[in-house]
């Protein structure tokens, strides 16, 4: 395609700007031929008009799948996705985790029955204070929580 076949189709499709159509156009009425060039490109064009309207409408119309796209597509959804096969590398790895956490515990379990025998050993002591001297106790922490409020508002 040359230089003024570009022009020629560039015209017809209306793609110049408005200076380019205008100095085009000067060039036409000086010449017979790029007129009859036009006239064959707009010929040629209005035989292929219909398909490519049609093609336009069926570019802008939404993608309707097929009956049988969607009932395999549902199918995979109903069934769920395909088993995967793990590598070696993964099969090793969870059985090291499990081991891991087996063990973890088992150390668990060791410390809390250490713990329930401290606890079931140890001796439960009575409190050898009377009330009074409870009472006393008492009042004396009462008086120091007084003293520390007072002198934490007076700073």
């Amino acid at each position: 395609m040359n230089d003024t076949d570009r022009q020629v189709s560039r015209y017809v499709d209306g793609e110049m700007g408005r200076d380019e159509a205008a100095a085009f156009e000067a060039r036409l009425r000086d010449r017979a031929d790029l007129r009859e060039r036009i006239d064959e490109v707009r010929g040629m064009r209005g035989l292929f008009e219909p398909e490519r309207r049609a093609a336009r409408a069926e570019s802008l119309r939404p993608y309707e799948p097929s009956a049988g796209l969607r009932a395999k597509v549902f199918a995979q959804t109903v069934r769920g996705p395909a088993p995967v096969r793990e590598d070696e590398g993964l099969v090793v790895a969870r059985q090291v985790g499990q081991r891991v956490l087996y063990a973890a515990a088992a150390v668990v379990l060791a410390v809390l029955a250490g713990a329930a025998w401290t606890l079931g050993n140890a001796t439960t002591g009575e409190l050898d204070a009377s009330p009074a001297e409870l009472r006393q106790t008492i009042d004396e922490l009462d008086a120091r929580i007084r003293a520390s409020a007072e002198a934490a508002e007076g700073r």
